[in-house]
């Protein structure tokens, strides 16, 4: 990956080791700043022959796809939200990704083929779910919060529908007897039109 020194473009490059010659297989330029929660998300598929990144051009930081022959990328997630987390499976087969889609104040993590196409959401406490996936990928550790709650370690199957079991209890008992309010979460509309 190749950054311009005003952090307006991007690229990622192949290079020929025996040449020293590079060629170019996506580029990214954004007149304010080239970044994003997935700006350094960047890897190979399990085919070998296409890798993944994330990218800003639609607007939303959202997943692609280019093939190291060369082409047009491929972008795989889209719509009015991000992806801020991308791992791959172990066999390659499918990208475990946590997006902010349910809501700009929530994170959760779905389970993707490499091809795109329907995601399947794992987690399921409204909040913050940063999901850390075990070795062997049956079991997810996750750090969960929300506007009340302050972040605690839950573990969880992975698997739609599984229930967390909260394994951590950070605060004093004094905090769990107060009654926190649950603030309300707002959306308005910028000058320039944007939520």
């Amino acid at each position: 990956i190749g950054r311009a020194a005003d952090n307006k473009d991007r690229w990622i490059l192949a290079l020929d080791a025996a040449t020293g010659h590079t060629r170019v297989l996506a580029h990214d330029h954004d007149d304010a700043w080239v970044d994003g929660p997935g700006a350094f998300t960047f890897g190979w598929t399990g085919d070998n022959q296409h890798l993944y990144f994330e990218s800003e051009r639609d607007g939303y930081a959202h997943l692609y796809t280019v093939g190291f022959d060369g082409g047009e990328a491929r972008q795989l997630t889209s719509g009015k939200w991000e992806v801020t987390d991308v791992d791959l499976s172990e066999d390659k087969t499918k990208f475990y990704i946590t997006t902010s889609e349910v809501h700009p104040g929530e994170r959760h993590l779905y389970a993707m083929s490499t091809a795109g196409g329907e995601r399947v959401k794992i987690t399921s406490m409204p909040g913050n779910n940063q999901a850390f996936i075990s070795p062997d990928e049956k079991m997810l550790a996750l750090i969960y919060s929300y506007s009340n709650k302050p972040r605690e370690i839950y573990l969880q199957e992975n698997r739609a529908g599984a229930a967390a079991k909260k394994v951590t209890s950070s605060p004093a008992p004094e905090f769990w007897s107060y009654n926190w309010v649950d603030p309300p979460i707002v959306t308005f509309a910028a000058r320039d039109g944007a939520t």
